[in-house]
């Protein structure tokens, strides 16, 4: 009996590694596929058969796309990755996954000191001090990869993040390394007076940046050319260059930039209650003007961010609500006239409804950091589907990450009349909050002799928020705060919840009955929104401190902020003009 036992044993322990080896090969790529990275790192390492079946291609495209709906995917490699992959060896893609995955787990662990990101070996015609006073105006990463920064003096550069044209910076952050990150661009504007507003975005093809810098009275549309051999294989300085396409004379000198739509040469500006859409190639000017009832008009609100959702409808979020302005069914882009270099003329001025879907918060934002916008297309007959993400704070209560859901309707061709066309659906959910106040008590005795303030609580405690950056694709973001009575300063990241991300859907399928959400005209009032606000039991923002620095001069003060969101690449900008890679 004992012999059987034993024979039987002996068989087990030698079939069960034998089997599982002569799988097809199929199924074990398979189920290799299915396993975390680490897990895959570490069974590889069993024997020579695994080993080889784990570089298979198959194996790291399936793991990119499965991490592709939970984690920032660089471009060009998160639009369609199987068809922007298909060249890449097996081993480049095994390094861009891993790269992923490393980035994943690190990017919210305290960071090294940073390092100070270097200047241009020769400036061109450049008028201001290299010592300090270089207050920038805009500060934004695009396509993860060109850290460009406008300053108020006319001066534009852009660093290209990536080493050398191949490696990440990160990526030899994470090593323990120094990168040599590189300034590949560096123009001064011949301008009249400082730039009051600039805005920025890759064009339609992602082979351009468009630049749009205001000064008091000018509207300039500024082309930087990336080299079409930007990718890995550069290993060599990258020349780009710049196109200046259209200098326009504004109708008004108060008008600041918000946002740009490159496909249809659209720039949408605001001051005050003042709107107005220009198309750039043409010189086409139109004031908008809302034919709808504002429901609460009670606190002055102005727009402080801006995205365009399609060539007819933009998101706005306003210091008190954030409202989707559409535009008519009829409206559409001019022709576009000859490409010329400078336009200097007055345009006249057209005025043209639109529609303002608002809702109401009960809250004063100071600062907004709007991710892009992500849509999925609907065609003709179905609804296309668009989500924003957003950062927002307010001095006394914190800050707040809410994601915008719209639904606008289809592409089919209508009678030409505005209030015929299915209005679009708009849902305002908010995702987490960051509190930087306490509030009142509201029970017992002691709260009755507690004098009450407007906003509901009690005087800060904690400290405030100085700038917000939120991620291209929202599922990343930074902010700066500073602890009251103290000179220290911290750089906080953060990840949107992972169940956050899985309730997009369920919110789009019930977007009239999400709290908070109404559509169309229709908003909460303002002590309901208060108590959704302030009072409901929102989950915190799980924000994880990098850096802290002590800022004892002003002028060390970070007041700036970007980052590339894929690869966790962190930069901050202080008020003398200084930049630095952490």
């Amino acid at each position: 009996m004992d012999s059987v036992a034993s024979l039987d044993c002996g068989v087990r322990l030698t079939a069960h590694p034998a089997s599982i080896l002569k799988l097809p090969a199929e199924i074990m790529l398979e189920i290799l596929s299915l396993l975390d990275v680490s897990d895959l790192l570490e069974v590889r390492q069993t024997c020579m058969v695994i080993c080889r079946l784990s570089q298979d291609r198959s194996v790291w495209l399936r793991m990119l796309l499965n991490r592709r709906s939970q984690v920032p995917i660089p471009p060009p490699y998160d639009g369609d990755p199987i068809k922007s992959t298909h060249t890449m060896s097996p081993e480049a893609l095994e390094r861009l996954v891993l790269s992923i995955y490393y980035t994943e787990h690190s990017w919210l662990l305290p960071r090294a000191p940073p390092i100070l990101l270097g200047l241009p070996d020769q400036p061109t015609n450049v008028h201001i001090s290299e010592q300090g006073g270089n207050a920038a105006l805009l500060m934004d990463v695009l396509a993860d990869r060109w850290l460009l920064v406008v300053y108020v003096e006319g001066l534009v550069r852009i660093w290209d993040l990536y080493v050398q044209g191949t490696t990440p910076a990160s990526t030899y952050r994470r090593a323990g390394l120094l990168p040599q990150i590189d300034c590949c661009f560096s123009l001064q504007l011949s301008i009249d007076s400082p730039l009051s507003s600039a805005c920025a975005s890759m064009n339609e093809e992602g082979t351009a940046i468009l630049i749009t810098p205001v000064s008091q009275s000018t509207f300039t549309v500024l082309g930087v050319q990336l080299p079409s051999s930007a990718g890995i294989h550069v290993t060599r300085q990258l020349d780009i260059i710049a196109d200046m396409t259209h200098v326009w004379r504004l109708p008004s000198p108060t008008l600041m930039v918000r946002a740009i739509h490159p496909a249809s040469r659209l720039a949408f500006f605001s001051y005050s209650d003042t709107l107005v859409l220009l198309q750039w190639d043409c010189g086409k000017v139109w004031q908008l003007r809302t034919i709808d009832q504002v429901v609460d008009e009670e606190i002055w609100t102005g727009i402080t961010d801006a995205k365009f959702v399609s060539p007819r409808h933009i998101l706005c979020v306003k210091t008190h609500d954030v409202e989707l302005l559409t535009l008519p069914s009829t409206f559409a882009p001019q022709p576009g006239l000859p490409k010329c270099s400078v336009f200097d003329t007055d345009m006249p001025c057209e005025h043209i409804p639109i529609r303002a879907s608002p809702h109401f918060f009960g809250l004063t934002f100071r600062g907004v950091s709007m991710s892009e916008a992500q849509i999925t297309p609907g065609g003709r007959h179905a609804e296309t589907r668009v989500r924003i993400s957003f950062l927002a704070y307010d001095i006394l209560r914190g800050l707040f990450h809410y994601r915008v859901s719209v639904l606008l309707p289809p592409t089919a061709a209508t009678d030409g009349i505005m209030h015929d066309e299915p209005p679009p659906h708009m849902s305002v959910r908010l995702l987490a909050v960051h509190r930087l106040a306490q509030l009142y008590a509201t029970t017992g005795e002691a709260a009755t002799n507690v004098p009450r303030s407007r906003s509901g609580f009690t005087p800060g405690s904690r400290g405030f928020v100085s700038a917000c950056f939120m991620g291209r694709t929202g599922k990343r973001g930074v902010w700066i705060e500073r602890r009251r009575g103290s000179m220290q300063r911290n750089v906080i990241a953060f990840s949107t919840a992972l169940d956050a991300l899985g309730e997009e859907d369920a919110a789009d399928d019930g977007l009239e009955n999400t709290p908070g959400g109404r559509t169309g005209g229709q908003s909460d009032s303002e002590t309901d929104q208060q108590d959704w606000t302030l009072h409901s039991e929102a989950r915190p923002i799980d924000g994880r401190v990098i850096y802290e620095v002590n800022s004892y001069d002003l002028r060390d003060d970070i007041t700036r902020c970007a980052f590339a969101e894929a690869m966790g690449t962190v930069i901050l900008g202080n008020r003398k003009g200084d930049l630095k890679l952490l």
